[in-house]
């Protein structure tokens, strides 16, 4: 009995030294050498890695319910993501862009803002004709007025966005300038780290600012969100967040194939995420009647220069 005791206290020391010596050769192999190049070909890599280039719709709504029944776009970009050449190219599209609509696929007679096609497809509205409810609807009219076409969507609420930031530790940001949000809070400028709620509140100020403003201040956020997640020590934290957000975020692709994508980018670089807004020069604001509103609101108009400068901004 003696014997086999002091045969265990040896095998078992030996063995978990096996397994953290495969864990960590494992994990270099994925990360720090060339094989991670060829991940992408191995069964069960996930599709998004096969494929040169795949335009994502992000879409952030104004909504803290446990569902997304309702909800206007509060925050739209499409990203495009160059697998091959480890890049990310982001496009911010103003919430209050005025937009013609596909007449035979929505109940509700147009213009719209932009923001307003989400709404209208949502299950709660059930005015959109077309399939993919929200995320759809608004695919449909930004293909419809822009001619460019996501091939997945990815939709999260302010809850949610909030429980994310948190989960991950919260978001480290470098302000160029500080941000005076009165009872919303300030923010100095410079280095700082944030918290879920901190983050959504700098994302959404621009009163005594401008819509121009609050987008530059979301493509800060967002760019320290993705800056984070690239992280190994956070590669090794996806498993718990899938579990944790696999049913709190809409998209039409489960997270885990979403995730699975970091083993073509174990290369990026943030300086490869370029984030653009659209230039002051290609919109045109006006105060105009919508009948979808039954009121007079702020809209930006635009023409084609606007169009030929989303396509190149995505292809840049």
């Amino acid at each position: 009995m003696e014997k086999k005791s002091k045969k265990s206290w040896v095998v078992i020391p030996l063995i978990l030294g096996i397994i953290v010596a495969l864990g960590i050769f494992a994990y270099y192999m994925l990360f720090y050498s060339n094989f991670s190049k060829f991940a992408k070909f191995l069964p069960g890599s996930g599709s998004l890695c096969a494929t040169d280039n795949t335009t994502f719709l992000l879409i952030g709504i104004d909504y803290r319910g446990d569902d997304y029944l309702y909800g206007l776009a509060d925050v739209i970009r499409l990203a495009n993501v160059d697998f091959d050449n480890q890049t990310i190219n982001m496009v911010a599209l103003p919430r209050d862009l005025l937009v013609d609509i596909p007449a035979d696929r929505f109940k509700v007679p147009g213009p719209y803002k932009i923001n307003q096609a989400y709404f209208f497809g949502t299950p709660g509205m059930q005015n959109y004709l077309g399939e993919g409810e929200g995320p759809g609807a608004l695919n449909d009219v930004i293909n419809y007025n822009f001619g460019v076409s996501a091939d997945h969507y990815l939709v999260f609420n302010f809850r949610v966005f909030v429980d994310f930031v948190d989960a991950i530790g919260g978001v480290d940001v470098n302000l160029p300038e500080p941000v005076y949000g009165g009872s919303r809070g300030d923010y100095p400028a410079g280095d700082q780290t944030l918290s879920g709620e901190q983050a959504l509140t700098l994302a959404r100020i621009r009163e005594n600012y401008s819509d121009e403003f609050r987008v530059r201040n979301q493509s800060i956020i967002i760019k320290a969100i993705i800056r984070k997640m690239m992280q190994p020590a956070m590669i090794l934290k996806y498993p718990s967040l899938i579990n944790q957000f696999k049913d709190s975020v809409l998209s039409d692709l489960p997270l885990d194939q979403l995730s699975s994508a970091v083993l073509c980018f174990r290369s990026f670089d943030s300086d490869n995420l370029n984030t653009q807004q659209v230039p002051d020069e290609l919109l045109f604001q006006e105060n105009v009647f919508l009948t979808s509103l039954n009121a007079y609101s702020f809209v930006y108009r635009w023409d084609n220069r606007l169009v030929d400068w989303i396509k190149s901004s995505l292809k840049n």
